[in-house]
């Protein structure tokens, strides 16, 4: 376990990994972790998406809080205590974080926001998620793994994304029913969205979820020469998690 000494040197420790590629990259997809982990513990995942996309960059977003029901690592916005009544703004106020390091990302890898996908595992798939409405300009394309929609959708107008939803069927801390019921919602305000279940799987990220979100990743931020890069290998493991959202 971290220390509080040394959990602060980890905080704002976001995981860079340039294009593949000589020259600016091309496209840019940013990794949010899930709760009481950090942007090192999606290593694995980082670095087999920038396989796959070798004209892409990649980066691994840290939070800022500690979480608050362990000794090690961060979250996005505290569980503890949460109600029905508090938890909109605890998503709100961490969307603006969110969204204020995605901001600081594009401009410096200068990628337009139409060439930028979020992606994020439980906890950091709700912010992901949650991106398309709070932002005024949303990223091209979102994969969820094992996320939620942990808020009413308040949409005005027509969300003009791609979504890929991915969860294994046996997860035991965010049900397989949240991923029709975000499906449902997202589809209702625009969203083209494709979903993917995993027999026999909990709460992680399995290798063939990652195999499909590279598929899905190349088929919206293509590179200019569609280049298809290599595929990905090893096993993914991205840290503990055994506390999801609520």
């Amino acid at each position: 376990m971290h220390s509080d000494a040394n959990r602060e040197v980890y905080r704002d420790r976001h995981l860079r990994l340039p294009s593949r590629r000589e020259g600016p990259a091309e496209a840019l997809v940013i990794l949010l972790h899930g709760v009481g982990s950090s942007a090192h513990a999606m290593a694995p995942a980082a670095q087999a998406i920038s396989l796959g996309l070798g004209h892409a960059a990649v980066v691994a977003l840290n939070a800022v809080e500690p979480f608050d029901l362990g000794q090690s690592g961060f979250q996005w916005f505290s569980v503890a205590g949460v109600t029905e009544a508090n938890r909109a703004q605890r998503v709100a106020e961490a969307l603006q974080r969110v969204e204020a390091m995605i901001e600081s990302e594009c401009a410096r890898a200068n990628v337009s926001h139409e060439r930028t996908a979020v992606v994020g595992f439980s906890q950091g798939a709700v912010m992901a998620l949650h991106l398309l409405v709070a932002s005024q300009r949303p990223p091209k394309a979102i994969v969820s793994w094992a996320g939620r929609l942990a808020l009413p959708l308040q949409c005005t107008r027509n969300i003009l994304a791609s979504i890929l939803l991915s969860h294994g069927n046996s997860d035991p801390v965010i049900p397989v029913s949240e991923l029709e019921f975000a499906a449902t919602k997202l589809r209702a305000i625009g969203c083209s969205v494709q979903t993917e279940l995993v027999a026999a799987h909990g709460h992680s990220i399995h290798r063939n979820q990652l195999e499909s979100s590279i598929r899905f990743l190349s088929s919206h931020l293509q590179a200019y020469d569609s280049y298809p890069g290599p595929k990905p290998g090893g096993t993914v493991h991205t840290g503990p998690f055994n506390a999801g959202p609520r």
